[in-house]
């Protein structure tokens, strides 16, 4: 958990003041936690876009200490969703 609190400390107030961001979710590999996934949900493919043009730069300086390598941008649209039903700590 040290780690992925470390990241969420630095990064979450800078993603929390986005307007366009619905929600996050940050993901740890349990047998590497030094791998994880961070999937931010945002309220139209144009938020999404601008987010990335605009803050990415920003939040690649403040995440670089942790990070061996750029992370990887992909854009998805939600098909369905059950997140509401995903607690912390479980098992998937």
């Amino acid at each position: 958990m040290g780690r992925s609190f470390s990241i969420q400390a630095e990064s979450c107030p800078f993603c929390r003041n986005s307007p366009a961001s619905s929600t996050s979710s940050d993901w740890v590999h349990d047998s590497s936690p030094e791998r994880t996934l961070a999937i931010s949900f945002w309220k139209s493919k144009e938020d999404a876009d601008r987010n990335v043009q605009q803050r990415y730069k920003h939040m690649l300086e403040i995440l670089k200490s942790y990070l061996r390598q750029d992370p990887k941008i992909e854009g998805f649209h939600v098909d369905t969703s059950t997140t509401h039903n995903v607690v912390a700590g479980k098992a998937a």
